[in-house]
Formats: structure tokens, sequence, C-alpha cells
């Protein structure tokens, strides 16, 4: 009476094999789901040319994911990469799908991109302890030919601290172009003053070429450089009339493998330049003299976003270089280390960091350190190795609607104040003790992001010298140390980091 249920069970027991081959389970037989990106669009509103969109956002076609959200993750990736170009004013990313065959699902994306305001002609007023007073006429193109590069036009008068008065002017562009299918870029670059105290004219000049070589495994950047210059250090006596500077290098970015999180990879960067200072028919004097060749390697990473007007983010790299002048056999060895964070919240409030590092194992000295330090004039400060640490906390203050009166935003802006600390290590002289190779400034900074130019940073700055605040009781009173200013004063364009 029972018979027959037992052999279906039997049955089913011998077919259960045949049914699900060996290896799979009812689950493991089914498609799996593919996520691939089939194409990538733009649609521009601007000049900005979509060859340099597609490099800078860096998707290869063909790339898959296992699951959408994956996907949806990796795309707000690319989009924040291209929002940082802030010669865009907006970028938004939508995407459509389509199933294809054996659970592939093909992924067509857009990315929908709206130029800044990049174009910028005004006169221009510039003070800083460093350089003086700059009254100028400059000309501003962040976004030149819609290639994300920067067209630079001044016509510049100047006084510098001590009072002497020059005029002249710089130009400076570098254009990226398509050479026989390669990447290619050419630059011009031209400095320029004219002083009025008897110097002899100071020109700086330079023409570049570079093309990158996407070879199998990995690619090679060329490029090689042509310069002039007439007296650059601006003197009275400079035994070279004038001199050219002549210089190629090789160069690459090589993925080790090593991820650093959400701040990408780090990136093994090597170069190799052979340059050379030279008159025809004569010699330069002896501190240009020589065919110079010079090899730096060194590990890289960097994430940085910006998040409305402020950054979040890490970069850092390890560099070491080592050149050997054949002519005068002078080596040089030396090490740099640099660390950026930024972090913020909501655009609100952030915080900051850079430390910057070297040490020349050679005693190559360098000059006018003090640039990383604001509330240090840049020459106070020289020396074969260093170590700076800047830190500042930005916080935004207000919008300005201008809109509400004129009835347009042209001359809307955002207004941020930042506190900050610099901490410097210099060993300017052998015989120096720790605290004097100390340093140490405070001061307040004021910064304008105007809202339809994302690439145009005003920036105001005032910081004294701690130590010499402290030990004069004076804000006034030159540094004990070295009779150096007190205090240091910037208003002019950009970020200090």
């Amino acid at each position: 009476m029972h018979k027959p249920g037992f052999f279906l069970v039997i049955l089913l027991i011998i077919c259960a094999p045949f049914a699900f081959p060996e290896g799979e389970s009812p689950s493991e037989g089914e498609s799996r789901v593919v996520y691939t990106v089939r194409s990538v669009s733009f649609k521009i509103t601007g000049s900005t040319m979509e060859r340099v969109l597609r490099q800078k956002a860096n998707i290869d076609l063909g790339t898959e994911f296992a699951t959408l959200e994956e996907f949806e993750s990796y795309l707000e990736q690319r989009r924040q990469v291209l929002l940082n170009e802030r010669v865009l004013a907006e970028v938004k990313a939508e995407y459509t799908l389509e199933k294809g065959d054996d659970g592939r699902v093909f992924i067509d994306i857009t990315f929908i991109t709206k130029d800044s305001w990049n174009v910028v002609a005004l006169p221009y007023f510039k003070y800083d302890s460093n350089d003086g007073l700059v009254l100028s006429a400059r000309g501003r193109d962040y976004n030149f030919f819609g290639s994300m590069q920067v067209l630079i036009l001044n016509i510049d008068y100047a006084i510098d601290p001590i009072g002497r008065h020059s005029y002249g002017g710089l130009a400076s562009m570098n254009l990226p172009f398509q050479l026989a299918g390669y990447d290619a870029g050419f630059s011009v670059y031209e400095d320029l003053a004219v002083h009025a105290d008897g110097r002899p004219t100071s020109s700086i000049s330079n023409l570049g070429f570079s093309v990158l070589l996407p070879t199998r495994s990995y690619p090679i950047n060329l490029s090689a450089n042509q310069g002039l210059q007439f007296n650059p250090d601006e003197v009275d006596n400079d035994s070279d009339p004038y001199f050219l500077v002549s210089s190629l290098t090789a160069s690459s970015s090589l993925p080790t493998g090593f991820p650093v999180g959400r701040y990408g990879s780090v990136s093994y960067v090597p170069a190799l330049t052979a340059s050379l200072n030279w008159r025809p028919g004569e010699m330069v004097r002896d501190d240009r003299k020589g065919f110079k060749l010079t090899f730096s390697h060194g590990l890289h990473f960097s994430r940085i976003d910006w998040i409305n007007n402020m950054r979040r983010g890490m970069a850092a790299s390890l560099t070491n270089t080592d050149a050997y002048n054949l002519m005068t056999a002078v080596p040089q060895i030396d090490i740099d280390a640099n660390f950026f964070y930024h972090a913020t919240s909501k655009g609100l409030i952030g915080f900051e960091a850079r430390f910057v590092g070297f040490h020349s194992f050679t005693n190559t000295i360098r000059t006018d350190l003090g640039s990383y330090m604001r509330g240090i004039v840049d020459a106070r400060l020289w020396g074969g190795s260093a170590a700076f640490l800047n830190l500042q906390m930005p916080l935004k203050l207000f919008d300005f609607p201008t809109h509400v009166i004129i009835g347009k935003n042209w001359f809307d802006f955002e207004l941020q104040t930042t506190p900050f600390v610099d901490l410097g290590y210099c060993r300017k002289n052998l015989g120096d003790t720790f605290l004097d190779s100390a340093w140490y400034t405070a001061g307040l900074e004021f910064s304008v992001y105007p809202l339809r130019m994302r690439t145009f940073i005003v920036r105001a700055s005032a910081a004294l010298d701690l130590d010499a605040v402290i030990r004069n009781k004076s804000l006034t009173a030159p540094s004990p140390r070295d009779g150096g200013s007190p205090y240091e004063i910037f208003f002019g364009l950009g970020l200090f980091f």
C-alpha cells in the first residue's frame, strides 16, 4: 500500500544529481548579474573640452561591478573628482541601464557639466612683506580654450620693500593638444621687469613641450624646455649678460597596488632630468655652469575633495632626489616629505594641517624658507634641513547676497576667517641650538570666495613672529634674533596651502 510512495522517494534521490550538475546548488545555477560600463558621454554648458573632461573622469569602458550600489558609489566618486576642478560650477551624473545576455547589465553614463565664470580682467593691487607693493592690471582665463589650464597676463608697477621701483609684466600659458593621437602640451612663460634705478632689465623666458606616451606597461611623459634669462637675480652687476637654460625630462607614475582606503592607492613616481645652463662660445659663472643629471623618485597618494568652499581629504609624498654636476663634480642628495590633511563639517567649519620637511645629505642650502610660514619674511630662513607644520581652522562667516540689491548674483560671495598657528624648525648654522632653530607664529586670515568664480579666491593675512613679540613685548620692534620684521602681511590671490 505504501510501495508507490517508497519508490517515488528512491527516484528523486537517484535523479537529483542530474537535476543539479556537480558543484552547483540551485542558487549557483542561476545567472549572475554583472553591471558593465558601456559608454560615457558629456553634456557641456561652457567651453570645457570633452576630451579634457574624459581624461579627468578617468572611467574605463568595460569596468564591471557586482552590484548597483557598488557602481553608484563609484560614480559619485568620479563626479566629485570632476567637481574638484573649480573651473566647473556644477557637475551632475546620470545613467541608464539596459539588460544584455548572460545576466549582463550595460550602463550608459552621462555627465552634465556647467562652467564657472573663468575669465577675469580687473585692476589689482597686492601687498606682501616679501615683495612690497604691486599695482597691476591683470587678466586670467582659468579655463584657457577649455583646457582647464590657466592663461595669466599681468602688467605691473612694483615698489619693493626697500623702495626700489620697477615696471613690467608676466605672461604664462599651458595649452594641451593632440599630436598623432598622443596627449601633448605646449607652454610659454615670460616674466619681465624694467628697473627704474639703473639695474639691468630682468627677463626670464621659457618655451616647453611635452608628450605622454601610453606604453603598454606604464605611461612615459617626455618634456623639453628651453629658457633664456637676463639678470634673473635683479642685481646691479650680473657677470652673465644672458644665458640659456635647456632641459630634457622623462617621468612616469606607476601604481604600486597598495591601497590607502578612500584616498586611492600609492603611486611610484620616477623622473630623470638632464639640464644645462650655457652661452654660445662663453662660460657662465661658476654657480651656474655644468651639465647636471638629476634622478628623483618617490611615493605619492592624494585625494582631496572640495565640499562647498572647504576641503576634505589627505595627500602625502616622500621623495628622494639625487643630482650630479658632471663639470663641477658636485653631488646633491636630498629627501623631501610632505603631508596635507583637510577636514570639514558641511563646509561650515574645518581643520587643516600641512607638514613639509627636507634634509640634504650634502648640505645643499635652500633659501627663502620663510615662505613655509606666515609671520616670517621669506629671506629670514635658509638651511640644509628644515621642517614646518601649519595648523589652521577655517570658519564660514556668511554669504553676502548682492543679488538682493542688484537682482543678479554676479558679486555674491562667501566670507571665511581662518585663525592659524605655524611652527618651524630650521637650522641655519652648524652651532645653532634647538631654541635658535625653532620658530613659531600665529595670525588670522580672511578669504573671499565669489559665487560665480570658483577659481578666483582673494586672501588677506596678518601674522606675528611670536618669539620676537614675546621677547620685545612689542608688535613692531625688530626681532632680537636677526633684526627681521616681527610681522608679515599679505593681500592677494590664492590660498596659502
